[in-house]
């Protein structure tokens, strides 16, 4: 597990893209690490909507990658889970349910953009309280 520090000076690269450190916060007593980026929807339109992604992970699952100095998901929470080999998507042609890092993951639509949670606790996370206190909620 990393600490503060750690998560505010490295990046996320999660499906071939570079996510910040947004915020931390805790849910049914577990903590999350929220980190974000903003893209355009489509890069196919004349004027593509800007979106903002998320990516949230219980903090127990996030190591840093030392060869890269990167941080890395780790489903065991101690060895980086292999890395994907699919190119990067728009983030609308994303599919709504992938593997990453080895963790299942769930796409969904918030109301601050989309949000990508660990398939196994999407409930809890993308419930209204939860969802405000991680940054994406109304």
């Amino acid at each position: 597990m990393v600490d503060q520090a750690t998560l505010e000076a490295s990046i996320l690269e999660f499906r071939h893209k570079s996510f910040g450190f947004d915020r931390t916060a805790t849910v049914d007593g577990t903590e999350y690490a929220v980190f974000t980026r903003r893209e355009t929807l489509s890069e196919s339109r004349l004027r593509p909507d800007l979106v903002r992604l998320f990516v949230v992970v219980p903090l127990d699952r996030i190591v840093l990658d030392l060869t890269d100095d990167a941080l890395r998901l780790a489903p065991d929470g101690a060895l980086p889970g292999p890395r994907s080999t699919d190119p990067a998507l728009e983030s609308a042609a994303d599919p709504s349910a992938f593997d990453e890092q080895g963790i299942p993951f769930t796409r969904a639509e918030v109301p601050a953009g989309i949000a990508y949670v660990p398939t196994d606790v999407a409930a809890a996370v993308l419930a209204p309280p939860a969802a405000e206190a991680l940054g994406f909620g109304p």
